[in-house]
């Protein structure tokens, strides 16, 4: 059995014709499969754009107080606090004593002048 020229070209051609159409059912099928250059290109601008703010986030948040420079505000407001309520008392102790002496002024003037 010999193989002649003619045999060759159309079984190739054949061959070549159903590789063509596998490689286009396979790319085809593969379209919605990658994102497009553009669509990456994007993407990484974004990705670079949330990481120079996660840097600068993250910046702000290591100059901020820490966890033991907001206990000894918390502290020094306590001690604050009652200070302020040491000092209410004091002054509600002599506003009471200064009421006294103007009502006995007040008295005293009143007495005068019937």
């Amino acid at each position: 059995m010999d193989i002649t020229l003619a045999q060759v070209q159309s079984v190739s051609t054949i061959v070549l014709g159903v590789g063509a159409l596998v490689c286009a059912a396979i790319m085809w099928r593969l379209k919605g499969e990658f994102a497009a250059r553009g669509d990456v290109k994007a993407l990484a601008e974004r990705v670079d754009r949330m990481e120079l703010e996660h840097a600068a986030l993250t910046a702000r948040v290591d100059q901020g107080p820490t966890h033991e420079d907001i206990a000894r505000l918390r502290e020094g407001l306590g001690e604050v606090a009652g200070d302020v309520k040491a000092l209410n008392a004091t002054v509600g102790t002599g506003m009471q004593g200064m009421r006294e002496q103007l009502a006995m002024l007040v008295k005293h003037q009143l007495e005068k002048v019937s």
